[in-house]
Formats: C-alpha cells, sequence, structure tokens
C-alpha cells in the first residue's frame, strides 16, 4: 500500500511520537512471540514475516518524528503506511479529541 504524507503541528508531534514508540514496543514483543512461536514449531513464518514488516513501517515513521522529543517542538510533515498513521491518530483523538487529528485522521482514511 502506498505511503500518505501529512503535516502534524509541532503541538502534537510529542504525543504523536509517545503513540509510536507505545505501538513500536507492542510491535516488537509480538516479533519475540511469533519467533518464539517459529522456533518451536517451524511454523508460521509469514507471523514473522508480519511482525518484521510493521516494526519496519513504525521505525521509519519514529525516523521521522524523533525518537526522542527534541528541545524545541517543531511540527513534522511525516510520510508513512496509512494503517500506522490511522492507528496511532485514532489512539490520539480517543485520549484527547482534537478537531486537528480528527481531520488529520479522516485524510488518511480518505487517502489510504
Amino acid at each position: 500500500m502506498a505511503h500518505v504524507t501529512i503535516s502534524i503541528p509541532e503541538e502534537h508531534v510529542d504525543d504523536l511520537r509517545r503513540q509510536l514508540l507505545r505501538a513500536h514496543a507492542r510491535c516488537a514483543a509480538a516479533l519475540r512471540r511469533a519467533l518464539d512461536a517459529y522456533l518451536r514449531s517451524h511454523e508460521r513464518f509469514d507471523a514473522v514475516e508480519g511482525a518484521v514488516v510493521e516494526l519496519a513501517d513504525l521505525d521509519e515513521a519514529l525516523h521521522q518524528v524523533g525518537w526522542s522529543a527534541g528541545r524545541e517542538p517543531r511540527a513534522v510533515v511525516l510520510r508513512a503506511h496509512p494503517e500506522v498513521l490511522v492507528d496511532a491518530l485514532r489512539a490520539l483523538v480517543d485520549a484527547h479529541g482534537s478537531l486537528t487529528l480528527r481531520e488529520l485522521l479522516l485524510s488518511v482514511e480518505r487517502e489510504g
């Protein structure tokens, strides 16, 4: 699937980064579980491949927003897989209810 580009206003970059980091940690744990299961059974290597692809998508997004907060907040133009963006933005909209985030989510859902 093609990547989508969105502009994240500076006031939402830190929240987005934290959400992407949480997703990255969950995905890394899923990869460990998939690898453990594959090494035990020698079956379902597709689960390992899927977790690697998802982790790579999250890694790419985190490289763009930064792995840690910068000294001065700045807006970010983010190009990422639509599922990564939708999942992160949906979680932020649920947590904050921001109209700006809701509009970004709708734009990604239309494009993706």
